[in-house]
């Protein structure tokens, strides 16, 4: 089995010294031997993450996408943890990721409860796996998401008749399409038509704050 990292000293009796030019040379001394066997490197790193919005509404669910990668050369099991500031927005496990590998997790983060019209940054964070010493690399921060309230498409923190109109830009498109805004898609169906302006219609006149 394999040696646990550690200091090792050992003789050796009657051996080879095999000489690729002169060939086989017989020792017949004992010779003391010392080997240094160092321990294997444990580093897992948050190395991509990418909100699917900047924008949201109240109550809508914001994509992130989270790459993990196992920098060090033992195979890992950890969890990996989004966050919008400080607020947990969901934790997902990794298991025996192998070294130099990369995994990518989709969370699905609900934005019920949390304040409007604050810039929530995002960040995701790995758990320190044993023996791991290079934890810097573990929490990555990119992006912010701003919640809205439902309606307001321009983000003038009130819901009027520029929403409105902005919305129609928006009307008939779809994902790749040259007039796609997600924005308008109020109910995150992929679409921007009459259910998305009826949203707007019903939330008409509300400000914040």
């Amino acid at each position: 089995r394999a040696l646990e990292p550690g200091t090792y000293f050992f003789v050796l009796f009657d051996f080879l010294w095999v000489d690729i030019f002169a060939g086989d040379i017989p020792i017949p001394e004992p010779i003391g031997c010392r080997i240094d066997v160092l321990p294997l490197i444990h580093d897992v790193a948050i190395v991509g993450i990418e909100p699917s919005l900047t924008e949201a509404y109240s109550g809508q669910k914001v994509n992130v996408t989270v790459v993990a990668q196992n920098k060090g050369e033992a195979t890992e099991t950890f969890n990996v943890t989004t966050y919008f500031d400080d607020v947990p927005m969901g934790t997902q496990t990794v298991s025996n990721l192998a070294p130099g590998e990369n995994f990518t997790l989709t969370f699905s983060c609900s934005t019920i409860g949390l304040k409007l019209y604050v810039d929530y940054t995002v960040r995701a964070q790995a758990s320190t796996v044993p023996d791991e010493t290079n934890t810097d690399d573990n929490i990555l921060v990119n992006g912010k998401v701003r919640i809205k309230i439902v309606g307001d498409v321009n983000n003038d923190n009130k819901v009027d008749i520029r929403d409105l109109a902005q919305a129609g830009l928006a009307f008939g498109s779809y994902p790749n399409h040259s007039r796609w805004n997600p924005i308008a898609d109020i109910n995150q169906d992929n679409k921007v038509d009459i259910r998305d302006l009826a949203l707007i219609a019903i939330n008409f006149g509300k400000t914040y704050p």
